[in-house]
């Protein structure tokens, strides 16, 4: 097979993906929205994803499995923002209360979290890698050490990102959802940035 056929095909194959996973986010808005009509707005349900990790990775060749695996949790990730995009579409107001007491400065150029991960392989990067998707850089992480029971994990991350933008607020709030004690600590501009940062 040459090259330019082997691409040919990559971009059929990637049609069908495309229909696929569009299906699959139709049936999403499906739960959200029986979510929505009972009341339950957890979207995040790590033993359901692992069910579907381990599921799904059953008969997969071993040096593709992690491949493949992360092809999934990809989907999994995007499932659940949009399924948090409705839930903040759906109730804007109970989702700007995050942003109440929070002065936004012209000229923003980033926001300190608090926040408290369950205290597993992965659960962290998780929130990272959900950072990186709406385009923010991670400036700073600072670990704040484990809740008593040795269930969670405390940091604190400053995060460069506009919170002017619509899809921060949005990213502000499915961090909320998906993490504890979730608080937004400072928004900043200019001056919130070490110097070497500023130019």
């Amino acid at each position: 097979m040459t090259l330019e056929e082997a691409r040919r095909q990559i971009d059929s194959l990637d049609l069908e993906i495309r229909e696929l996973v569009m299906r699959r986010m139709d049936m999403s808005r499906a739960v959200a929205e029986y979510k929505k009509r009972t009341g339950d707005t957890a979207v995040y349900r790590p033993e359901r994803e692992r069910e579907i990790l381990t599921s799904l990775g059953k008969g997969v060749p071993e040096e593709r499995r992690d491949a493949y695996l992360a092809v999934v949790r990809s989907i999994l990730r995007g499932s659940r923002g949009y399924q948090y995009d409705l839930f903040y579409g759906w109730d804007p107001v109970a989702a700007e209360e995050l942003f109440r007491d929070i002065r936004v400065p012209e000229g923003c150029l980033g926001v300190r979290l608090r926040l408290k991960c369950p205290d597993r392989p992965g659960a962290l990067a998780a929130v990272l890698s959900l950072v990186g998707d709406y385009g923010c850089d991670l400036a700073g992480l600072v670990p704040l050490g484990r809740d008593r029971a040795g269930e969670f994990a405390g940091f604190e991350l400053k995060v460069l990102c506009d919170m002017h933008r619509p899809e921060i607020r949005k990213l502000m709030f499915r961090l909320s959802m998906e993490t504890r004690d979730f608080e937004i600590l400072e928004v900043f501009g200019p001056e919130g940035l070490p110097e070497e940062e500023k130019s």
